[in-house]
C-alpha cells in the first residue's frame, strides 16, 4: 500500500484560474512523486481548459483516472471524482451562480472525505466572493467555523519569508479595531502558540506585535498600545508565549524586522496582506489552523481578468498542496510527542524563557 497522502483538490470557481492551474500542475504526473492527487470537481472542467491552454508546439499531457470513491484512487496518475454532473457550463472570467453552486459543492464534497477520513487533507482551489453567500456565510473561514461549530480557527497566511496572522479573520478595518481588546489579543496569540508548535514544529515560537498607530505609545496619535497592546503582551509573556511589540508597522517591515520572528500578529487586513503579498507576490498561503483536518488554499483570488489566457502562476496552489502535506507529517509528529510527555525541570529556577530580556532576538528592539 502507499505511503504517499491522498490529496483531495476541490476544484473552486470553474470560471476562475483554479481549474487551469490544476491542468497546468497534474500534466506529466509529477505531482503524483510526491502524493496522490484526487481532484473533487468535473473532468469535463478539466478537459476544458487542457484544451484551451494546449498547442501544437506546447501539449498539455494530462491523463486522468475517473473514479467513484476516493478508496479507488491510484497513486500514479491524476485522479477525478465527478460531483458537478455532465451538463456543467464553463463560462471563463465570470462568476456566475453556477460557478458558485460547483465551487461550494467540491469544497463541501472534500469536506466529508476528510472528516471521514476518506483523504488526508484537503487543498482548495480560489472560490467566488458569493459562493458562500449559498451557505449564509461571508467567507471560508466563516463557513468552516459554522460547520464545525468553532470560535478558535487562525487563518494563517503562510510564505517563504514570513507567517503573518490577524487580531480578526474580518476584513473590515471598522470590524478589526472593534475587537482590539486584551482579551482578544491574548486569545489571539494563544491559537497562534499552539499553531507554530503543532503544525509547524516550532517550540516556543516569537511572536512579533504591530502597534495600532504610527507612534507607538507615546499618545499623540492614540492610546491604544499603551492601554490594550501593551497590557495585551505582558499577560501573554505571564502565560508563557513569547510576545514582542508593539512594533510600528512602517519600520517593521521596511527594515524586514519580521525575519527576526517566527509569526507576525497584525491588527487589521491592509496593515498585515500588502506588505505580506508585497514580500510573498501570489506564492503565499492560507492554512486554517484549530480545524480537526488540514486545509489549505492559495493566497490569491479567482483572478477572473486572466482566465483562459494560459499565464496563471502554478506557484500559490503548489505551496498549498506542500504545505498541506508538511502540516499533516507536522501533527502527527506531535502528536507522538506529547502523548507521553517528560516531565520538564526548570533548571535554572523560577525563570519563565518569556521574561528573558526580548533585545535577545538579535538586532530588535521594542517600541521602535
Amino acid at each position: 500500500m502507499s505511503e504517499k497522502l491522498i490529496v483531495g483538490m476541490a476544484q473552486g470557481d470553474i470560471n476562475g484560474v483554479g481549474s487551469e492551474i490544476l491542468v497546468k500542475l497534474l500534466a506529466d504526473n509529477k505531482m503524483c512523486e510526491v502524493c496522490t492527487p484526487l481532484v473533487i470537481g468535473s473532468p469535463k472542467v478539466l478537459g476544458y481548459y487542457k484544451k484551451s491552454i494546449e498547442s501544437e508546439e506546447e501539449p498539455v499531457n494530462l491523463v486522468t483516472n475517473l473514479i467513484q470513491k476516493p478508496e479507488d484512487a491510484s497513486d500514479k496518475r491524476t485522479n477525478v471524482i465527478n460531483c458537478f454532473g455532465d451538463e456543467v457550463r464553463v463560462d471563463p472570467g465570470i462568476e456566475t451562480k453556477v460557478s458558485d453552486e460547483c465551487a461550494m459543492l467540491a469544497l463541501k464534497q472534500g469536506l466529508d472525505y476528510i472528516d471521514n477520513n476518506r483523504i488526508d487533507v484537503l487543498v482548495t482551489a480560489p472560490m467566488g466572493d458569493y459562493a458562500y453567500d449559498l451557505e449564509r456565510a461571508t467567507s471560508l473561514i466563516h463557513y468552516l467555523a459554522v460547520r464545525y461549530e468553532s470560535d478558535y480557527l487562525l487563518p494563517l497566511y503562510v510564505g517563504e519569508h514570513m507567517k503573518l496572522a490577524f487580531i480578526t479573520s474580518g476584513k473590515s478595518v471598522k470590524d478589526s479595531l472593534s475587537q482590539l481588546t486584551i482579551p482578544n489579543i491574548i486569545k489571539r496569540l494563544k491559537m497562534i502558540k499552539r499553531a507554530m508548535e503543532r503544525d509547524f514544529g516550532i517550540d516556543k515560537p516569537k511572536i512579533a506585535v504591530l502597534a495600532l498607530n504610527a507612534s507607538t505609545g507615546d499618545g499623540i496619535f492614540g492610546d491604544e498600545e499603551e492601554r490594550i497592546i501593551k497590557p495585551a503582551i505582558e499577560q501573554a509573556r505571564e502565560e508563557n508565549i513569547f510576545a514582542v511589540g508593539p512594533y510600528a508597522a512602517d519600520r517593521f517591515f521596511s527594515e524586514k524586522m519580521y525575519e527576526k520572528f517566527d509569526v507576525v500578529l497584525a491588527l487589521h487586513n491592509d496593515q498585515g496582506m500588502i506588505p505580506f503579498k508585497s514580500v510573498e507576490g501570489n506564492s503565499g498561503v492560507i492554512s486554517v489552523a484549530g480545524l480537526p483536518c488540514v486545509l489549505t488554499t492559495p493566497v490569491h483570488g479567482v483572478a477572473y481578468d486572466i482566465v483562459d489566457k494560459g499565464c496563471a502562476d502554478t506557484q500559490g496552489v503548489a505551496n498549498a498542496i506542500y504545505l498541506a502535506i508538511d502540516i499533516y507529517k507536522a501533527r502527527e509528529e506531535y502528536a507522538e510527542l506529547t502523548k507521553n510527555p517528560l516531565k520538564r525541570y526548570d533548571v535554572g529556577g523560577d525563570k519563565r524563557e518569556s521574561d528573558l530580556n526580548v533585545e535577545q532576538i538579535a538586532g530588535v528592539s521594542e517600541n521602535q
